[in-house]
């Protein structure tokens, strides 16, 4: 099935992936996880998808690293409305032993600067509004 996904239309591709976690048997999970890895390299307007499918196949765990590896990487370049999504499956495939890093490791691959437009305070200032000379030097933004 997966053979089909490179030659039709990217929604055709999306319902595909989805179904994969429904038809496969159990002992494919691996192998389709592997070729869906590559998948999310090759199509990103798949993660979301290919990460929901992702979730709900069983895997061992050095595949699952390298997975969560992969679609961390993606988190510089994913639209803001995926980010939720893909942000859950790296917190769900944690384990006691790999969290720290892993969480690390999005903090270091999130990039809300860029993101989001800066907001100067939530508190509106008056239009005459001048900040001191010193506060400016000082970084102090009354």
């Amino acid at each position: 099935m997966l053979e089909v996904v490179s030659v039709v239309d990217v929604d055709i591709q999306r319902d595909i992936v989805s179904c994969l976690p429904d038809v496969i048997d159990d002992s494919q999970h691996n192998s389709v996880a592997e070729q869906l890895r590559v998948l999310m390299t090759d199509s990103p307007a798949l993660t979301v998808c290919i990460v929901d499918a992702l979730s709900n196949l069983t895997l061992n765990d050095a595949l699952l690293t390298d997975i969560r590896t992969a679609v961390n990487h993606t988190l510089r370049s994913a639209p803001l409305n995926d980010l939720p999504i893909i942000i859950k499956f790296l917190l769900q495939s944690l384990t006691n032993h790999d969290a720290t890093q892993v969480i690390s490791e999005i903090r270091e691959n999130l990039d809300f600067m860029s993101s989001f437009p800066p907001v100067l305070s939530s508190t509106p200032r008056p239009s005459n509004y001048r900040p001191s000379t010193s506060a400016a030097r000082h970084g102090n933004d009354r």
